[in-house]
């Protein structure tokens, strides 16, 4: 088949990343240039897509980042060969824990004078490895238009992450006959085993106190509508990772917050006496889990995870359902039996007599008073004054806390929040506060009239963020 594909004329291999870049339906890349000769003087001349400069490599994944969680799709940054290339590593880690597609993009050593000392030499690919799903070094020009399929297609499938591609600098200007680029296939989505789903319905239907806890795979998995239609036809309570915070309203009447470390006192209540959990899309990682000591201890535990090496990473499941969250849900919830509407019915009601005393609690923590600014007077005076439709980002540290712990924050429609992945890199979250509002406009094609961002995070990182900030800002006015 490789032989008999079209090939077209002489082209650089810039050119062709560029032509690959918009057959995959890219409109903006975030990054540092150096060399304009190296993509930026093709992504000029022979394309539409827009570039969005940064001052540093590190925000232009960090950029890069958010828009792929706002567009819940690849996002592509490119940056500087060598210590270009280590600016962006944390960026990438984040990526990959926090399960986003980034195409990471960069003009590496020149192969004619890697190994020998060369300016800015560095083995990108061994760096790269660990943090990313993939790292490739081309070293033939008319692998190039692989390479850039099979990078689009490894970032969005199975659990998405992050992929970097070093173009060695001469082997980016050489001029060859290049195979017709062939844009990738898309996400695959899979459903799980119907033995499994319907086991897992029994497990539902038995269930006297079950709850749901939603990972960054439901987010990926566009899953929200299916999380609360299973929520409400059985009355169970949504729990997130904060990776799958924004994924069910916290202002519901069945939202009690999250896991792990930012537990509720009403959250670990019900947690901890629940007899089944079901995951969607979590790992069951060490914040979530609060170093894997929480666990209800009669609690059964149905998976539901895209990625087959997370079932039973960390628990073992009584059920594993492996498939896409949203398409697994749309199973389970196809094969429950009529819903017993008056066990239904008596779990929201005594949801809503736990959750009672301890809004007023919180909500009497948050009053307006003279006095010592307390932060839950702040974070209340966030939700008042900014209301729906606004952007929270997290970042990492003391600072932050606050603004994880529901319901002191609440997120209040589906999509309100950036977290981090696992990795929660310092300096991330300012970085790119703006552009996930911006990103956001950008989708709707509305820049300027959409929405409002918030960012929760040190002085380090503000400082840290704040040439990044000022610059974007002043491009979105």
């Amino acid at each position: 088949m490789a032989d008999k594909r079209r090939r077209s004329g002489k082209k650089t291999v810039w050119r062709v990343v560029v032509e690959a870049l918009e057959a995959e339906g890219t409109e903006v890349i975030f990054g540092l240039p150096g060399n304009p000769a190296h993509l930026v003087a093709d992504l000029v001349k022979h394309s539409k897509i827009k570039l969005v400069l940064t001052r540093h490599e590190h925000g232009g994944v960090a950029c890069a980042y958010a828009y792929a969680r706002v567009r819940n799709g690849p996002a592509v940054c490119f940056g500087n060969p060598g210590p270009g290339i280590t600016n962006m590593a944390t960026g990438l880690l984040e990526a990959t824990c926090g399960s986003l597609p980034v195409i990471c993009l960069s003009n590496g050593v020149p192969m004619a004078s890697d190994g020998r000392g060369a300016f800015q030499e560095l083995d990108s690919v061994s760096l790269m490895r660990p943090v990313t799903k993939w790292a490739v070094r081309p070293s033939v020009a008319e692998a190039v238009p692989w390479v850039m399929q099979r990078a689009f297609s490894l970032a969005r499938n199975g659990r998405p992450g992050a992929v970097f591609i070093d173009i060695p600098s001469d082997l980016g200007l050489i001029e060859a006959v290049m195979p017709t680029y062939a844009p990738s296939l898309g996400r695959q989505r899979f459903r799980p085993d119907p033995d499994a789903v319907s086991v897992a319905a029994r497990l539902l239907a038995r269930a006297k106190r079950p709850l749901i806890l939603c990972g960054s795979g439901a987010v990926s998995s566009s899953a929200a509508a299916a999380v609360a239609d299973l929520s409400d036809r059985l009355g169970i309570p949504v729990f997130t990772t904060p990776g799958g915070r924004g994924i069910f309203p916290e202002a519901h009447p069945l939202a009690l917050g999250q896991v792990g470390l930012y537990f509720s006192e009403v959250g670990k209540a019900y947690y901890d006496a629940a007899d089944l959990i079901l995951t969607v899309g979590s790992r069951l990682e060490e914040f979530s889990t609060g170093g894997w000591n929480y666990f209800p201890k009669r609690g059964r535990l149905i998976q539901l995870d895209i990625d087959p090496e997370a079932i039973g990473l960390n628990f073992r499941p009584d059920v594993a359902l492996v498939g896409d969250a949203k398409l697994s849900l749309d199973d389970l919830i196809a094969a429950l039996n009529p819903v017993n509407g008056k066990l239904r019915d008596t779990r929201i009601d005594a949801i809503a007599k736990a959750k009672a005393p301890y809004l007023r609690k919180v909500e009497r923590e948050g009053a307006r008073r003279s006095g010592r600014l307390r932060v839950p007077q702040i974070l209340h005076g966030v939700m008042e004054v900014f209301g729906k439709d606004t952007i929270l980002v997290n970042e990492n540290g003391g600072a932050d806390l606050w603004s994880y712990y529901w319901p002191y924050y609440r997120v209040q429609e589906v999509g309100e929040l950036r977290a981090h992945g696992r990795a929660d890199g310092d300096g991330h979250g300012c970085d790119r506060r703006d552009w996930r509002k911006a990103g956001r406009a950008w989708q709707e094609g509305r820049l300027r009239d959409r929405g409002r961002g918030v960012a929760d995070g040190d002085d380090g990182t503000r400082n840290g963020g704040r040439a990044e900030l000022r610059d974007h800002l002043d491009r979105a006015q």
